[in-house]
């Protein structure tokens, strides 16, 4: 059955039901070299005769092996990033008004909100 819909080695897979464990899969992508050789291309399959298509009904889902791709922003290290800028703001902010004096200080935490603020702006409009 396998044979007559896709093309990959070894056929039939001899791991479980898919033709390579992910952690296998993904370390011959992220870390390439003579170890892993063309073992991705081989085992991933790939499609004969037909495509896969819906065929303009959202319940008629093909069935198939592939890479799947998640695009978008990673949320959680932005708000990392956010966040750990704005807490060494307020460190900085805080340590030149103790030291130094309080107009200084604060006038150092506005412009950095300010320039981590257009940052942000900037790297989203250029995504979009």
């Amino acid at each position: 059955m396998l044979e007559a819909e896709y093309a990959f080695k070894p056929c039939p897979p001899n791991v479980g039901k898919l033709p390579v464990p992910p952690h296998i899969f993904m370390h011959s992508f992220q870390e390439p070299g003579d170890h892993t050789g063309s073992l991705a291309v081989e085992r991933l399959p790939k499609k004969l005769r037909e495509k896969l298509s819906c065929h303009n009904n959202q319940l008629n889902v093909p069935v198939g092996w592939g890479i799947y791709i998640v695009e978008g922003y990673n949320w959680k290290l932005i708000r990392r990033c956010v966040g750990s800028t704005i807490f060494a703001t307020f460190i900085l902010t805080l340590l030149w008004c103790i030291l130094k004096d309080v107009g200084g200080g604060t006038g150092i935490g506005q412009y950095s909100i300010a320039a981590l603020a257009l940052v942000l702006a900037m790297f989203v409009s250029e995504q979009v």
